[in-house]
């Protein structure tokens, strides 16, 4: 009979907190969502002139502008230079010399190492035809 008394009451006590506790969210939830409809954060850029007046605008904006602009330009190619690498048993010695590069003894040839090995000429042959230009021979 004790045992049956203390679940029941158990029970009660717990059904009575966890609506006490369903109120509290309620009412919270109620207090937000009327100071979150009368007061929102507005994150907008403003329009500049409601900030500053047109005089103060053209002091800043007269720092800024030049009366005689000049324009370079400049034409050229990026060359782009691989370093050659030690081949064989001195990789490692290359390495510990180029400490920023050490990763190219376990990579294959850069392309513009390759292409200069493609075109090498064959000695065996009295004429061959030129291979077509890239951009790169221009």
């Amino acid at each position: 009979m004790i045992r049956r008394y203390e679940s029941v009451t158990l029970l009660t006590f717990t059904a009575l907190l966890s609506t006490l506790a369903w109120a509290q969210e309620a009412a919270a939830t109620d207090e937000h969502t009327e100071a979150d409809q009368s007061a929102q954060l507005d994150l907008r850029i403003p329009d500049i002139r409601t900030l500053y007046t047109q005089e103060q605008i053209d002091a800043l904006l007269a720092s800024t502008y030049q009366e005689r602009t000049e324009e370079v330009e400049v034409r050229g190619r990026r060359e782009v230079v691989t370093p050659r690498v030690w081949p064989g048993i001195a990789a490692p010695i290359w390495a510990i010399f180029n400490p920023t590069q050490a990763w190219r003894i376990f990579a294959p040839l850069p392309p513009d190492q390759t292409r200069t090995a493609a075109l090498r000429s064959d000695a065996t042959t009295p004429y061959q035809r030129p291979a077509s230009r890239t951009a790169a021979d221009l």
